[in-house]
C-alpha cells in the first residue's frame, strides 16, 4: 500500500447481509476521529533529464573540438554558448562581382564566401540541430543546412547578376517574423562585397538603411561581413554598427587581422577561428565587437 493510500480515510467493512440486524437496530458507522496519517518522508527529487545532460556534454565536446581545429582562443570560444539562443540565417551575395579574384591570393570572393559558410555550418551544429538557413540574392535558398557537403553543392553554380539585397532581406525578415511563434532571437549574417542595387542596377543604400532601422524586430540581430579586400566598396556600412542597435560590421579576415594587431600589438595572435567567432557574435556581444576598436 502506498503512502498516498494510507493517507486516505479508511471506510469500515460492510456488515454481512446474513448477520444483519433489523433496520431499527442498525448502528450508524462510527465516525473517524483520528486525522489521516501525515506523510513524513521527504519529497523525491525530480528525475534527471538525461537528454539535456547528453546535449550539454555533446555541445561541450564539439566546442572543444572546434576550438582546437580552428585555433580559437579559449576565452572567445567560451562566449559561443550564447548562440544556442539564436536561429541563424546567412544571406550570401551571389552577384557577378563575387567572381572577382582577391588580391594576393588564388581564390575569388565566391570561394571566400563558400569557406565562411562551410565553417559556420560546421560550428553551428553544436548549438542547433535544426541547422542554418542559407539564402542568396539571385537563387533559391536551402533551409536547415547541417551537412557541410550541402554547402559545396550550393556554391557549385558561379555567381551572376545584380545585388538585390533590399528585397532579399525584406523577405527574410517577413518570414522570420511570421514564423517566430516561440519569440526566438534571430541572427542574420549578410556576406557581401558591395552596395545593394535595385532591378535597374541603381544603388539603393537608403532603402536598405530604412529596412534596417524600421523593419527589424527587437529580437533580430544583423552582422554584415565583407567578402572583399576593397573596403571602399562597403564604406556605406562604416557607421551603421555605431548608430544602429543589434548591428555589427565585420571586414574581411586580412583587414580584421591588421586592425587587431594595430590596436593590440604586431604579435597579437588572431586566427581565422577567432575571426569567425567575432563575425558570429559581434552584433550580440558588444565586447566582441570592440576587439578591434
Amino acid at each position: 500500500m502506498s503512502d498516498e493510500d494510507s493517507a486516505e480515510e479508511q471506510i469500515p467493512d460492510r456488515v454481512s447481509l446474513s448477520r444483519r440486524a433489523p433496520e431499527a437496530s442498525i448502528t450508524p458507522p462510527q465516525t473517524l476521529t483520528t486525522p489521516p496519517q501525515t506523510l513524513t518522508a521527504p519529497p523525491q527529487a525530480p528525475p534527471v533529464n538525461t537528454k539535456d545532460n547528453a546535449n550539454d556534454i555533446r555541445r561541450k565536446e564539439l566546442i572543444e573540438r572546434f576550438s582546437q581545429y580552428y585555433e580559437i582562443n579559449p576565452k572567445l570560444a567560451s562566449r559561443m554558448q550564447i548562440l544556442e539562443d539564436y536561429d541563424l540565417v546567412i544571406l550570401c551575395d551571389d552577384s557577378g562581382s563575387m567572381n572577382t579574384p582577391i588580391h594576393g591570393t588564388t581564390t575569388n570572393r565566391w570561394d571566400e564566401c563558400r569557406q565562411l559558410v562551410h565553417v559556420i555550418v560546421d560550428v553551428y551544429a553544436a548549438f542547433d540541430t535544426n541547422g542554418v538557413d542559407v539564402y542568396f540574392l539571385n537563387r533559391q535558398p536551402m533551409l536547415k543546412v547541417t551537412d557541410t557537403k550541402k554547402v559545396h553543392e550550393l556554391f557549385e553554380k558561379p555567381p551572376n547578376g545584380l545585388t538585390p539585397m533590399v528585397p532579399a532581406l525584406r523577405a527574410i525578415l517577413k518570414e522570420k517574423n511570421m514564423d517566430n511563434t516561440a519569440n526566438r532571437n534571430v541572427l542574420i549574417l549578410i556576406v557581401t562585397d558591395g552596395v545593394p542595387t535595385d532591378p535597374k542596377g541603381e544603388v539603393n543604400v537608403d532603402e536598405l538603411e530604412k529596412i534596417m532601422r524600421t523593419e527589424r524586430s527587437p529580437t533580430t540581430y544583423v552582422t554584415f561581413i565583407a567578402c572583399t579586400d576593397d573596403l571602399e566598396a562597403l564604406e556605406y556600412l562604416n557607421n551603421w554598427d555605431c548608430t544602429m542597435d543589434r548591428v555589427d560590421v565585420v571586414d574581411d579576415f586580412r583587414s580584421e587581422l591588421a586592425q587587431v594587431r594595430e590596436k593590440r600589438g604586431p604579435n597579437t595572435k588572431f586566427t581565422y577561428g577567432d575571426y569567425l567567432i567575432k563575425a558570429l557574435i559581434g552584433s550580440i556581444d558588444t565586447n566582441m565587437d570592440a576587439l578591434d576598436e
